[in-house]
């Protein structure tokens, strides 16, 4: 008050004043509790041991494997006549040039009265992928038909003594 009297004015504080000077120290003490958090959660996600993303497409993978193995059975068809031709032609092609697990999958090939293929039905021998997937029937006509999971006891039941086991 002495500055103020000296010189002959009078001073009053403003209250905006006071305000952005309280609203500067909460935007400080909100800008260091972010800093403080966000330090945290770098420090915990580093530490974890667990992926940072979830592969979703991971789950359909035995579709996908079996999709593979339906087209390479397809190829293989119109090359081979025999069921002992096609075990040969499929199982080199599978194990030496792809690499699929096929030790994942049941392969039944559908024999007729002369030896020859009618067509090959493949699908997960996990029973929970089985009921997600159901199985993928080639022929050499169609190339590759889906058996709905609902359908595939009922295809295999009713055609059960035309199966032979790859």
């Amino acid at each position: 008050m002495a500055i103020t009297s000296a010189r002959g004015k009078s001073f009053r504080w403003p209250m905006k004043w006071t305000a952005c000077g309280l609203g500067s120290i909460a935007l400080c003490f909100l800008i260091g509790m972010a800093v403080a958090g966000a330090a945290h959660q770098i420090a915990w996600i580093a530490q974890n041991e667990e992926s940072l993303y979830e592969n979703s497409f991971k789950k359909f993978e035995p579709y996908h494997h079996m999709r593979e193995i339906g087209v390479l059975i397809a190829e293989s068809l119109n090359d081979s006549h025999s069921v002992a031709s096609f075990r040969t032609n499929v199982s080199a092609y599978i194990s030496e040039e792809h690499r699929l697990s096929a030790d994942r999958f049941h392969i039944l090939m559908l024999a007729d009265s002369g030896g020859g293929i009618e067509g090959v039905l493949v699908f997960p021998r996990d029973p929970q992928d089985r009921k997600r997937f159901g199985a993928e029937l080639t022929t050499s006509t169609t190339n590759s038909m889906r058996i709905e999971p609902r359908d595939l006891q009922n295809f295999i039941d009713g055609n059960a003594n035309k199966f032979v086991a790859f």
